[in-house]
């Protein structure tokens, strides 16, 4: 390979994109994080878990509940401006608040 001189104004735009994707992101970061410690984002169970660590599933849902689904989505896109929150996320942060209400509620009831 030979050796070619460094394109400074390319090096320029692409670092400057970098600096406003960081950007960007910090901040989708820094809302999530406000929202998890505020209790109204909380899916620790999910976290920093990679795709071989998680196996799909697919359910059949009414659709009165897709629906609800939906608003669900709606209202966490507008408290996390910025962040694009899908029906995947929505149903994750709800079954693992919804597990742990019903194994509270369920604890010490024997079988």
């Amino acid at each position: 390979m030979d050796w070619q001189p460094t394109d400074l104004p390319r090096e320029g735009r692409l670092r400057t994109i970098d600096d406003r994707m960081r950007t960007a992101l910090a901040g989708a970061r820094t809302d999530r994080l406000r929202l998890m410690l505020a209790g109204e984002l909380s899916c620790p169970a999910m976290e920093d878990r990679t795709m071989a660590e998680t196996k799909q599933m697919a359910i059949r849902m009414d659709l009165d509940i897709i629906t609800r689904l939906d608003q669900v989505v709606s209202r966490l896109e507008e408290r996390t401006p910025g962040l694009k929150v899908s029906r995947a996320d929505a149903v994750r942060v709800m079954l693992v608040r919804g597990m742990d209400a019903f194994e509270a509620e369920t604890r010490g009831i024997r079988q």
